[in-house]
């Protein structure tokens, strides 16, 4: 598993270099992308319905959570909900398999569930949960105290999706999407205010150069999920790894960015190489050439019936888990996005030291890096949305 691991990373590093050429040019476009046009395709109908999980007490154990009907009688005047991709720790389904001295899973996965324990939401949405990372969740107090969760057993692939939430489940769906993605997404049926409400929890294909493949997964998913539940209103969430604003145009219709219809003149970056140092350090040719920004985690809302549950004008949205590890010992960065000249010239300096640190990887050294210097929670960072409802 090693040797995969070290063969897939090489490959990995080898082939970002190679991709430079894209990343220069979608960023000296001001980070626009060219529209590939693949074309509708239809919807799978592979959906897996299930139930939600709530822990018991008298058996320390998660057991299946009966829907009441009474549920449909709540009334909520404010909701909060939190999407933030984690980072998987795991590949080839062994723990901590991905590079354990370099990015610090323990510490990472401790900060995380730290960060999410305060953030107090009603409704988490996690993607790239590890089988070590659910396993440490779900061993926590306050998320056996107040929250269902739509995963107890481990993933049978290394990371996946997870959905907590404080507000009653009615019915949770695992769909699968003709494009064979193995992160498949999790709908999530609740009732709010008398409204049938659907929360999907997605993890979309990445890199820059599968926007066609995103499009049709997210085509596809809104989709499914009209051809699953007759719902008031509809919220698909998480990180659907849009590389560029010029990919809203694959938003589906009837969807709405709850980021800019909220938070307009706010970039709102979730990944981002000039404040998250740890970036480069995970994919060392992020960072070489050019320094990546974007909004890859998004909140896309359908809510435009002639009564809306969600009042917009009143919502607002922030980033979240965007400070590093060790503040003590990690200043936060705040500097400018350097030019490309700049980081042209640095190529003689960065092209070496980070060719002598790929080589360390190989046998578990960190040279030329101090974790406690760069250390964040994840690559990506979280967004919280906190929803007035009518």
């Amino acid at each position: 598993d090693l040797l995969k691991l070290q063969f897939l990373y090489f490959i990995v590093i080898a082939f970002g270099i190679v991709s430079q050429s894209d990343l220069i040019s979608y960023y000296m476009d001001n980070g626009q992308l060219v529209d590939k046009d693949l074309g509708a395709r239809g919807a799978n109908d592979d959906v897996t319905e299930g139930a939600a999980f709530k822990y018991d007490d008298s058996t320390a154990t998660w057991v299946v959570d009966k829907w009441d009907d009474a549920n449909e009688k709540l009334h909520f005047k404010n909701i909060r909900i939190v999407g933030y991709n984690v980072l998987t720790d795991t590949f080839f389904k062994k723990a901590d398999s991905m590079f354990p001295h370099k990015l610090g899973h323990a510490d990472r996965r401790k900060a995380a569930i730290d960060l999410l324990e305060k953030e107090d939401a009603d409704i988490i949405g996690l993607n790239e949960v590890s089988p070590t990372f659910l396993k440490q969740l779900l061993e926590s107090k306050w998320v056996q105290k107040s929250y269902l969760t739509t995963r107890v057993e481990q993933f049978d692939r290394p990371f996946g999706n997870v959905l907590l939430s404080k507000i009653p489940i009615k019915s949770v769906h695992t769909i699968r999407l003709a494009t064979k993605i193995k992160r498949q997404p999790d709908f999530v049926e609740f009732v709010m205010n008398g409204k049938k409400v659907g929360l999907t929890i997605a993890h979309l294909s990445a890199h820059v150069w599968k926007s066609d493949m995103r499009k049709t997964e997210l085509m596809e998913l809104a989709a499914q999920i009209k051809k699953t539940r007759e719902l008031d209103t509809s919220l698909i969430f998480g990180d659907v790894n849009f590389h560029g604003e010029r990919e809203n145009i694959y938003i589906p219709e009837g969807y709405n960015d709850i980021w800019q219809a909220t938070q307009p003149n706010d970039p709102g970056y979730t990944f981002d190489c000039v404040k998250n140092k740890m970036i480069p350090e995970l994919l060392p040719h992020f960072g070489m050439i050019t320094e990546v920004q974007t909004r890859l985690d998004r909140f896309f809302l359908s809510d435009q019936n002639s009564s809306p549950l969600f009042d917009l004008s009143q919502s607002s949205m922030k980033i979240i888990a965007d400070k590093p590890v060790f503040p003590e010992t990690t200043p936060e960065v705040t500097r400018n996005k350097r030019s490309l000249t700049r980081n042209l010239l640095s190529l003689p300096l960065t092209i070496p030291t980070s060719t002598l640190s790929v080589v360390g990887d190989l046998v578990g050294l960190n040279l030329f890096r101090n974790p406690k210097k760069y250390l964040f929670p994840s690559d990506h960072f979280g967004l919280q949305a906190n929803l007035k409802l009518n």
